[in-house]
C-alpha cells in the first residue's frame, strides 16, 4: 500500500512544472489536479485495507506510510541542494538534516555551496523546493482523505463496536504526518535561507523584491 501511494506522489509531483504551481499561488489558475485520482490506484488502496482491516494491521501501515512520506518530503528538499558541477550525485555526502547550526557557520559543504550560488540560481532553488514540497503536500491531503473514506467504510462493513471502531478512527487521519512534513520544510528552509543572511542583505533591490516574493508566495 505504501508502495503504491509513494508512487503516484511522485509521479504526481512530477507531472505539475514549478510554472504551473507559481500561476496557483498567485491565484492566476485554480487547477485542481491533485483531487483526481486513478480508478486503479482507488480499487488497490481499497482491496490492500481490506486485506489489511482483516489480519488487524491497518493502523501500523497507515503509520509506516507516514514515516515514508515524510521521508519524501525530506528528500524533495535534500534533492534541490546545490552540488559541486564536477561531483558525481552521492546521497551519502549530503545530511538531510543540514544545513544545521554547523552550516550557518560556514562549516559544511552544502552551506559553502549555497553561499557561492548567484542570486539568480538559489532563487531557482527556491522556486523548485517550495513549488514541489506544495504539490507533494496537496496529493498528500487528498490520499489523506481516500485512505480515511475507504477505511470508515471497511470499518462500518465489519461493525466493529463503536469504542474499538472510535479508537481505530483516531489512528487512520494522516494529518499528524502531513503537519510534521510542513513543520520540517519550514524549519529546514529556514536554515537554508539563513545560510545567505549576509548576502541577502546587501542584495540589488530587484533580487532582494523577487527573493521576498517567492517567500511570501509560500508562506501564503
Amino acid at each position: 500500500m505504501c508502495d503504491i501511494l509513494l508512487e503516484d506522489l511522485k509521479k504526481y509531483c512530477a507531472s505539475v512544472s514549478s510554472n504551473e504551481t507559481l500561476s496557483r499561488l498567485q491565484n492566476m489558475t485554480r487547477d485542481k489536479r491533485f483531487l483526481k485520482t486513478n480508478p486503479d490506484l482507488d480499487s488497490s488502496v481499497t482491496i490492500l485495507i481490506h486485506q489489511l482491516c482483516r489480519c488487524d494491521e491497518l493502523a501500523s501501515a497507515f503509520s509506516l506510510y507516514q514515516d515514508k512520506f515524510i521521508a519524501q518530503v525530506k528528500s524533495i528538499i535534500k534533492t534541490n541542494l546545490p552540488r559541486e558541477r564536477n561531483q558525481l550525485s552521492s546521497d551519502s555526502q549530503y545530511s538531510v538534516d543540514l544545513p544545521s547550526q554547523q552550516a550557518v557557520s560556514g562549516g559544511s559543504k552544502v552551506s559553502r555551496l549555497i553561499k557561492e550560488q548567484t542570486p539568480v540560481e538559489f532563487q531557482e532553488m527556491l522556486v523548485n523546493t517550495f513549488t514541489h514540497t506544495s504539490e507533494a503536500l496537496r496529493r498528500l491531503y487528498r490520499h489523506q482523505k481516500l485512505l480515511l473514506d475507504v477505511s470508515l467504510s471497511e470499518i462500518t462493513s465489519n461493525k466493529q463496536s463503536p469504542s474499538n471502531g472510535q479508537d481505530m478512527i483516531s489512528q487512520l487521519d494522516i494529518r499528524t504526518g502531513i503537519n510534521e512534513s510542513i513543520r520540517i520544510v519550514q524549519l529546514r528552509m529556514g536554515k537554508i535561507i539563513v545560510v545567505r543572511r549576509d548576502s541577502t542583505s546587501s542584495l540589488r533591490f530587484d533580487h532582494f523584491l523577487k527573493l521576498y516574493s517567492i517567500c511570501v508566495l509560500f508562506i501564503q
